[in-house]
């Protein structure tokens, strides 16, 4: 096994890792919010963070590039 193979790998583990993160993110409700349905009552909403998914976002769109960028220089 090549350290290109072994890079890869753990740039792929990474992206998973981020991906997981991106997800759970996006599942947890940990804001609350109150909302009036069509019949004028008031109920709670709960909704993920807007910040803490975006973050998450922005850190798997960073491993994927770096994925990328392995591959592309491995190919020059």
């Amino acid at each position: 096994m090549s350290q290109y193979d072994l890079d890869v790998l753990r740039k792929k583990f990474e992206l998973e890792l981020a991906r997981e993160e991106l997800e759970e993110s996006r599942n947890a409700k940990s804001q609350v919010r109150m909302m009036r349905d069509a019949e004028g009552n008031y109920g709670y909403v709960y909704t993920a963070d807007a910040n803490a998914v975006a973050d998450a976002e922005q850190n798997y769109e960073d491993k994927l590039h770096e994925l990328q960028v392995l591959n592309t220089n491995y190919i020059k």
